[in-house]
């Protein structure tokens, strides 16, 4: 892959135009960045990489994939929030992000044609009605000559899969002429709230998606804040490549850094391809694993997380850095079990 790197090592395959683009992301918690609308970084947790240790491997592994974004769920071992009937109500990774890129594909596909217009540039003002109750509202700028559109969606208790968004962000992107598909799309959201069973979080950051070829890439950043507790965690730089298929989704790479309030960040890589069918709510195969402070055999602490099927996961760790993954071991786990 050719592209950017930033201070973390982590490639950007072409997503940004330049290193200035970069630049929009926070590098320092309470620092002025100069570069963004807020000029801190709403974390308020641990900076440090964490030292991966038989009590937090659990934590952190599932805290990254469920990205924090399950809030006052969050118990001893970081991961999901049960019903009173049971179910587990928890969301992933990419859940966000994919919500909101449904919302994003019913803007301008109507509006912005080719020669449909005497001028370049025309306004958008459209409505789009949640599944499950609520709206979202597009105000903005199209260019029917380049596909390129820009402005302002507000989400007004906004109901997709029962997960509940209010807020809003500004959003650009390019809409393909011919196939009316969105290839291209980057949104900056502050105070952004999310509502899933009885958690409630809020979200500050930035979401950017490239279609434009294949495989196809999402760069994720932001901080999630439990509205329940206060406690920020921190997802930054994930950059994630997927190659779509007929019924599925692989993700090819993963690299970024995850940031837990207790125990610091670690640094987040891909060892297997991991696959998540369209039916299913976490994938059925794959593994990715994450890199945290030295141990005392000279080596990082480790900790990995591998998909057994699309209810089952294993975590395993080395947690004195000695490079084999026999210090800790979860034994097969069950998402629907977790609390």
């Amino acid at each position: 892959m050719n592209g950017i790197r930033n201070d973390h090592n982590i490639l950007y395959s072409g997503i940004f135009q330049n290193a200035a683009e970069i630049a929009m992301d926070w590098e320092v918690p309470n620092a002025d960045t100069g570069t963004q609308t807020w000029a801190r970084v709403p974390y308020t947790g641990s900076t440090e990489q964490a030292v991966i240790t038989a009590d937090n491997a659990l934590t952190l592994t599932v805290g990254t994939w469920v990205s924090g974004v399950t809030g006052s769920g969050l118990s001893a071992i970081g991961a999901v929030q049960k019903t009173e009937g049971g179910s587990a109500d928890k969301l992933s990774v990419l859940d966000i992000p994919f919500i909101l890129e449904d919302s994003f594909r019913q803007v301008g596909f109507r509006v912005v044609k080719p020669g449909a217009f005497v001028g370049a540039v025309v306004d958008i003002n459209e409505t789009m009605d949640g599944s499950c109750g609520g709206s979202a509202r597009f105000v903005g700028t199209g260019d029917d000559q380049t596909g390129d559109i820009s402005g302002t969606f507000r989400f007004n208790n906004y109901c997709e899969e029962d997960i509940i968004i209010n807020g809003q962000g500004e959003l650009s992107g390019i809409i393909d002429l011919f196939s009316d598909e969105l290839v291209f799309y980057h949104f900056i959201f502050t105070d952004m709230t999310i509502l899933f069973g009885n958690q409630s979080v809020t979200l500050e950051g930035r979401i950017r998606v490239s279609y434009l070829a294949s495989p196809s890439f999402m760069v994720l950043s932001y901080v999630y804040t439990d509205n329940n507790t206060g406690v920020s965690y921190w997802l930054k730089d994930l950059v994630v490549e997927m190659v779509e298929g007929f019924d599925y989704v692989d993700i090819t790479d993963l690299m970024g850094r995850y940031y837990d309030p207790d125990e610091g960040y670690a640094e987040i890589e891909i060892e297997e391809s991991i696959r998540l069918y369209d039916d299913d709510l976490w994938p059925s195969s794959g593994k990715f694993f994450l890199v945290g402070a030295e141990g005392n055999q000279g080596g990082n602490t480790m900790t990995s997380l591998e998909f057994l099927s699309e209810t089952s996961f294993l975590v395993e760790a080395d947690t004195d850095g000695d490079g084999a993954y026999d210090d800790y071991s979860s034994g097969n786990q069950l998402w629907p079990e977790l609390q």
